[in-house]
């Protein structure tokens, strides 16, 4: 269901995205909220725009950790989509991660610009929003989950990747070479040669077929004239 992969977005980004100062300095800092609220933003723009996540890692070279973590990130002054990059990075996000979670990036962007007071912020998002989605995860709906111990977190079990298709079952029949004097039977027809068997090939040398004795009562022994001219 469409629901539950908004949950696993949720559980994906929420931790990261999720304000960590007291109630105090919130009211105080009114700067660094306006910060952090530019830079989930951007992240967020980032997630909806279909694998754009994959072409700015490529881009750049950014390495993606071996090792999640959901520590909440801290914007700088003026985030950009590749610090974005370079946060999720840190943290162990994969492109096929990423790419499950635009369902529910879409619904962050569509309940943020109803109460973003930027006009500018608005806009971008309002864009980004009447653009078709492109749905490019590889993952189903419905996942199963299973805990590890040490992230003390319940994770999604990826299912395995499907695979490569075969070299010779694409693209035009292979040919088998023709031996002088061995007629290819009907049976060594196919489109993988792989899966023929020792027994259907005769592997010996192959031998002229024997010559028969035609005799015509006008043009005398087949073989040749029976007297001189």
């Amino acid at each position: 269901m469409a629901y539950e992969r908004s949950v696993r977005g949720f559980r994906l980004l929420a931790p990261m995205l999720k304000d960590t100062g007291n109630a105090k300095s919130k009211d105080r800092d009114d700067a660094r909220r306006a910060r952090q609220q530019h830079g989930r933003i951007v992240l967020m723009m980032l997630v909806a725009r279909s694998r754009h996540y994959d072409h700015i890692l490529a881009r750049e070279g950014i390495h993606v950790s071996d090792t999640p973590s959901w520590g909440s990130i801290e914007f700088s002054d003026n985030p950009s989509e590749t610090e974005c990059v370079q946060h999720l990075a840190m943290r162990g996000v994969t492109p096929d991660e990423l790419a499950d979670a635009h369902q529910y990036a879409f619904g962050w962007l569509q309940a943020t610009q109803e109460h973003e007071n930027d006009v500018q912020l608005r806009i971008s998002i309002n864009q980004l929003l009447n653009v078709p989605r492109a749905d490019n995860t590889l993952w189903p709906d419905s996942m199963s989950y299973h805990y590890v111990s040490t992230y003390s977190r319940w994770m999604p079990t990826i299912p395995a990747a499907p695979p490569a298709p075969s070299q010779t079952s694409v693209g035009t029949p292979s040919l088998l070479p023709l031996t002088i004097g061995i007629v290819p039977s009907a049976t060594m027809v196919t489109d993988n040669p792989s899966t023929l068997s020792d027994e259907n090939v005769n592997m010996d040398a192959p031998t002229a077929p024997p010559v028969e004795h035609v005799e015509d009562d006008n043009m005398g022994d087949a073989s040749g004239p029976s007297g001189p001219l």
